[in-house]
């Protein structure tokens, strides 16, 4: 059960960091995303760990993305691409989940929320940064 857990709350760090990146504080944010994950449960652990890890390191990540994908930077992507990539990197970079799980669950996720092209931008700028963090 787990996994499924963790889904969710990876699920639901996107849509606050999404809300955040618009303007909300964390707190209106995490509270209005958490008033639609209120019935399913998820990791409460593991989504506080990634909002506190991506906020703790938001401008390595954000070098550590650009320095792997520098024709798209930052300002010109989608929101959602953009926040779903800091948050999939923080995993990537804190070994927090296997490299499968990051890439499938971040393309997952981009298909949901993302654009046409989302999911292959995000798991094409994810698979550069682990190759650089392997090597």
């Amino acid at each position: 059960m787990k996994p499924k857990l963790r889904s969710r709350a990876r699920s639901a760090a996107l849509q606050i960091l999404y809300q955040m990146d618009l303007g909300a504080t964390e707190d209106e944010a995490f509270g209005h995303v958490m008033s639609h994950f209120g019935t399913p449960p998820l990791d409460n652990g593991y989504l506080r760990r990634l909002l506190d890890g991506v906020a703790a390191r938001r401008d390595e990540l954000s070098e550590r993305l650009e320095a792997v994908n520098p024709e798209w930077r930052q300002d010109r992507q989608d929101v959602v691409d953009r926040n779903l990539l800091l948050l999939s990197a923080f995993e990537l970079v804190e070994g927090t989940a296997p490299l499968k799980v990051v890439l499938t669950e971040a393309g997952l996720l981009a298909e949901r929320y993302g654009s046409d092209r989302s999911s292959s931008f995000v798991r094409g700028t994810l698979g550069r940064l682990a190759e650089g963090l392997s090597g």
